[in-house]
């Protein structure tokens, strides 16, 4: 089915974008970061590709790929309603989008290149929320090598050291994330359930070529929230950014706060601390208003990963408000 897409860039500018370079024969793994968490099936869950926007082509359809298109042999379903493509082709370029049933706002938008020349290191840096299934790409694992059985896979929080997590292709029982670590297609590194914990810098190293690492930098955006000590009911959103601690600091505007009409409201600026970029917001409680507060984390003067919040205010304990969030995370453009 082809479709007119010029709809999908009128919603999808705060959301999830997705840039992958993979090599000529190379198995892919494309994100679908707005699955529904609960719906192991993806049966709702349809992807599209076009090479020629604004025209698209529909290959997934609520959770099924459908038989009649090109590339229906060669695709799959992951975990979390991942797309996977076996052995690419210069025809499997373009753009893709993974959208969740008919909500465009939550479109998760890929662009896939594909490398017919050149080997060296990779560089990728991948954004996530706390409890989304990461994977990590491999790009110069051997082609031929199915059990990644001269891959390694390194993590390091900073400089002053670094953990192997997967060597010669098995995974290290002592590590302490053993068990929600995988190996995936073409040695890309799978991740459950992720925490911040998590975020930090990924190396991915077939045998001893260090000139053919793949390093990805893994960020996780959290947000809490806790009641000041004022009692008068307003509380402190605190949103925070994990990852490599070696890596530039954060800027001073780089994480931002908005308020359900896009207006940018005043915070308290942006303070580093370690690996942790960390912005905090005083909220006053105004009962019977739905309130929506965005935390945007911004590179480049582009948005990398946003969390919505929006404070559920259920009633009062000894003069203290009890309230509740509802969270929805999206995901930009890197």
């Amino acid at each position: 089915t082809r479709i007119n897409t010029s709809f999908f860039f009128a919603v999808c500018i705060s959301r999830r974008y997705i840039a992958l370079n993979y090599r000529l024969g190379d198995d892919a793994i494309l994100p679908c970061d707005n699955a529904p968490p609960l719906d192991s099936t993806c049966s709702i869950v349809s992807w599209f590709h076009s090479r020629d926007l604004p025209w698209t082509t529909e290959v997934v359809h609520n959770g099924n790929i459908i038989e009649k298109t090109a590339q229906a042999t060669r695709l799959s379903l992951y975990s979390n309603c991942f797309l996977g493509i076996k052995s690419i082709t210069l025809k499997d370029s373009g753009v893709y989008y993974c959208r969740p049933g008919d909500n465009n706002a939550l479109l998760t938008t890929v662009y896939l290149n594909i490398l017919t020349t050149g080997i060296g290191v990779r560089y990728f840096y991948l954004y996530y929320k706390s409890g989304h299934d990461a994977i990590l790409p491999c790009d110069n694992a051997p082609p031929l090598d199915s059990s990644c059985s001269i891959v390694h896979w390194l993590y390091s929080t900073d400089r002053s050291g670094t953990a192997a997590i997967v060597y010669n292709g098995a995974i290290e029982k002592n590590s302490a994330r053993a068990a929600r670590l995988s190996l995936h297609s073409n040695c890309h590194l799978g991740i459950k359930n992720i925490t911040a914990e998590d975020a930090g810098g990924y190396c991915c190293r077939p045998g001893k070529n260090t000139d053919q690492d793949t390093v990805v930098y893994l960020h996780i955006l959290n947000i809490s929230a806790s009641q000041t000590l004022n009692g008068d009911g307003d509380f402190t959103l605190e949103c925070s950014l994990f990852r490599y601690s070696d890596l530039h600091p954060c800027e001073e505007n780089s994480i931002r706060w908005l308020d359900e009409t896009g207006k940018v409201l005043l915070d308290r600026g942006v303070t580093n601390t370690g690996r942790t970029c960390v912005s905090l917001l005083t909220v006053k409680h105004q009962r019977g208003h739905r309130k929506t507060y965005t935390c945007q984390f911004v590179k480049e003067n582009s948005v990398k990963i946003e969390a919505q919040y929006t404070p559920v205010f259920t009633g009062r304990i000894k003069n203290s408000l009890i309230f509740t969030y509802k969270a929805l995370v999206s995901y930009c453009s890197f």
